[in-house]
């Protein structure tokens, strides 16, 4: 029971140690959207400003300006220096908006996040819960063969000799299963109504709870290594228990795999919301005046809201 408590203790620490990265992964995010938002502010109001100060030289000073030249054939003083002052503070604010390269960081972010999905398919089948592994002591080989099969039964049958009554002590018995009295569920919610934001925020909690749930059934499952060695003249009595040992192993992989598509799913959200974010921003560099062909994203289709919707209730099993 110890040992039981000392994993569901691990896996809760993880849990919320999962959740605190995620957390500062997520402000971290929206601290850098919110910096390029501000930014993008800052040179929309300054660019409006210069717009408006060379609409009212045209309109006051520069008719002024055409007599003057037309009366001194020359132009006036006064209009060419405030020409020239506008040509500079709008030539610095280009320079700077060149600088801070916002497209060219949203390249790379959307990178990094392929390079993570790509990197989370190839790897391994059980990479993330090592530490959750007790330790326990060597297995040590007997010097006999049958000393050797004694130890392996006793490995694989819980103690249990046969022919025999079993005199291992109760703590060397199978564990009992998992309690679901102190599991926690999440809040359910009504999809065929529910906002988009509050679809996103429950398919992240789903997929949460769902990966927690995994980790505690895995640590419950853990066991120390089995000597192999001594088994590979297995008589016929333990073939019942390899077998099942098999299915269970086949089960470990199979969580595993569904660990891994969460982990794809959360990314491709997260790259999804990223697009959406670059879009917004090239839409308002366009009415700029700064967008580019390379940059330049699909249009918005219509009824792109209501779409999402359809795809987020997709993912608690709703076909509409």
């Amino acid at each position: 029971m110890d040992r039981q408590h000392q994993s569901d203790s691990a896996v809760e620490d993880a849990w919320d140690e999962d959740q605190v990265d995620t957390r500062v992964q997520v402000a971290e995010l929206t601290a850098e959207l919110q910096d390029k938002e501000d930014l993008i502010h800052a040179l929309t109001s300054q660019l409006e400003q210069a717009v408006d100060q060379l609409d009212r030289i045209h309109r006051e000073g520069g008719d002024r300006g055409g007599r003057t030249a037309a009366a001194t054939g020359g132009v006036a003083g006064e209009f060419v220096e405030e020409q020239r002052y506008v040509n500079d503070r709008v030539s610095q604010w280009l320079d700077s908006w060149d600088q801070q390269q916002p497209f060219d960081l949203w390249n790379r972010i959307e990178q990094r996040i392929e390079e993570i999905v790509q990197r989370g398919i190839a790897a391994p089948a059980a990479p993330s819960f090592n530490g959750f592994e007790t330790p326990t002591a060597p297995i040590k080989e007997p010097d006999n063969s049958d000393a050797a099969w004694e130890e392996a039964k006793r490995k694989l049958l819980g103690d249990m000799s046969f022919g025999e009554s079993s005199t291992a002590p109760a703590a060397s018995q199978a564990e009992p299963p998992i309690s679901l009295g102190d599991i926690s569920y999440p809040d359910p919610i009504d999809v065929d109504t529910a906002e988009h934001v509050v679809l996103i925020d429950a398919v992240e909690v789903r997929d949460r709870y769902i990966a927690y749930l995994t980790q505690r059934l895995r640590a419950l499952e853990m066991q120390g290594p089995a000597n192999w060695e001594a088994m590979n003249n297995a008589p016929e009595e333990l073939r019942t228990r390899l077998e099942q040992l098999e299915a269970d192993y086949r089960e470990h992989l199979r969580r595993e795999e569904c660990d891994m598509a969460l982990e794809r799913a959360r990314l491709a959200r997260e790259q999804n919301r990223l697009k959406q974010d670059r879009h917004k921003l090239e839409v308002q560099a366009r009415k700029l005046g700064f967008a580019s062909d390379e940059f330049k994203l699909p249009p918005p289709v219509a009824g792109e809201l209501e779409g999402d919707d359809r795809s987020w209730r997709k993912m608690f099993g709703r076909k509409k």
